[in-house]
């Protein structure tokens, strides 16, 4: 059986296949797979997710910027990145506006290589192509 960070891991990777990750979106992950733990618990689990995450090579971390709203990747030590998710994350956890869609993680080639090795990775990204042309064929006026 798999454990709870697994399991989050590899819905995380899954979410990634379709679009950023926000830490929003782990907590409620971890949240789901610990339905009885206490915060602090859930706050421990949700930064050792992120920590494996980065430091695997899987997602990189960093966050929206711009009109486009584009990812910005931290050029910084990981250590240093999670220390900046803790503060914001755990130490102002009832502020939610500095944490919750503060900080996005952005699927890397290595984290798609891993997801997409997956049965369920591989439903996921025929799922965003279908979507995609269907976008694509009513930005085109129906014309295939």
């Amino acid at each position: 059986m798999n454990t709870v960070g697994d399991m989050a891991r590899e819905e995380i990777l899954l979410d990634g296949l379709v679009d950023l990750v926000s830490l929003s979106a782990v907590n409620w992950k971890v949240r789901q797979q610990l339905p009885l733990a206490s915060l602090s618990e859930i706050q421990n689990e949700t930064l050792e997710v992120v920590r494996f995450l980065i430091e695997e090579g899987l997602f990189e971390l960093g966050r929206r910027s711009g009109e486009d709203d584009r990812f910005v990747a931290w050029d910084e030590p990981p250590d240093v990145s999670m220390q900046r998710v803790h503060d914001a994350y755990v130490t102002h956890h009832d502020d939610q506006l500095r944490w919750a869609h503060r900080f996005w993680l952005k699927l890397t080639p290595k984290g798609e290589q891993l997801a997409l090795s997956t049965v369920n990775g591989r439903h996921v990204a025929q799922a965003v192509e279908e979507q995609l042309r269907e976008i694509r064929a009513f930005s085109d006026g129906g014309r295939d």
